[in-house]
């Protein structure tokens, strides 16, 4: 059975200490025949958290306030899907998310460790970084220069409380991710602030995470 990229077992790349959002965006539902199922995320502590159990928090990007995944939403979005025979039935992750692309560009010491870049499509500026890596997985996977899809996965503050007291600008958690055989892929996570965020007009979409 192949693991799933979610799952840091399934990771290829240098690992980097980071902490996790403490305000997740997404709700993973798991997929079977007869239903779709909330991923319970206190069985397993290698499944990513589900968003928080509070009143949800409307950000610009949200369009509305639905989590909830339907077989209905599997059929329109993915009318194609079959569960790989490969995957057990909990390995695919399902979930409304946020998504907008953007450009790699490497941004450090070519010889050791760098910072990949995370760039405005239109602009070239920078938008934000990605976990660090070494020069020789980023050449392997070709990254330089390339444009990539991102899904936001979570708020790094408590978004609400920054920009009523503070006026800050929230910073959000986001996923990099490649499409095969018409299931996402996790790459890499990286942040920026919201607002770079807005700027690469991110639309609304299912996604399906294996």
């Amino acid at each position: 059975m192949e693991i799933p990229s979610w799952s840091w077992m399934a990771w290829r790349g240098p690992v980097q200490s980071l902490m996790f959002a403490p305000h997740p965006q997404i709700h993973c539902y798991t997929w079977m025949p007869a239903a779709m199922t909330l991923l319970n995320t206190s069985v397993n502590i290698h499944y990513p958290r589900n968003g928080d159990v509070n009143t949800l928090r409307m950000r610009p990007w949200r369009p509305n306030s639905r989590t909830e995944v339907t077989l209905d939403d599997i059929a329109t979005h993915y009318p194609d899907f079959k569960m790989p025979a490969d995957r057990t039935v909990d390995s695919v992750l399902f979930f409304w998310a946020s998504s907008a692309r953007f450009r790699m560009k490497w941004g450090g010491d070519p010889f050791t460790y760098g910072i990949p870049g995370i760039e405005d499509t239109i602009t070239g500026e920078s938008a934000g970084v990605a976990m660090q890596c070494n020069l020789e997985w980023w050449r392997d996977r070709q990254f330089e220069g390339a444009e990539y899809e991102f899904v936001l996965i979570a708020t790094m503050e408590n978004a609400d409380e920054l920009e009523t007291n503070k006026g800050e600008d929230v910073s959000v958690q986001v996923m990099q991710i490649e499409w095969k055989d018409g299931l996402a892929r996790r790459l890499n996570v990286g942040g920026m602030k919201e607002t770079e965020w807005m700027r690469a007009k991110p639309e609304w979409k299912l996604i399906a995470l294996a």
